[in-house]
């Protein structure tokens, strides 16, 4: 596109009112929610699977995200 990063992000930021970053995130734990709803997936490999290699970071950012850890929400679901 010939457009910086910094550009790009500048207008998706403008358009969506997230980062690009953000967004991505946004969408992981949403997948992140579904899976530990669907409960046949462990927590590290739902981390894994989408591309957070270190399971602690995941639970971070996902208890950052919704209020509760991965294991408190797969929990709500009982």
């Amino acid at each position: 596109t010939f457009f910086s990063p910094i550009y790009c992000d500048t207008l998706f930021k403008k358009e969506t009112g997230h980062s690009i970053i953000d967004y991505v995130i946004e969408k992981r734990i949403d997948e992140a929610k579904r899976l530990l709803l669907e409960g046949t997936v462990s927590l590290s490999d739902i981390a894994e699977t989408l591309g957070f290699h270190d399971y602690n970071y995941f639970s971070r950012v996902f208890k950052r995200n919704t209020g509760m850890t991965p294991k408190e929400y797969r929990k709500k679901k009982e």
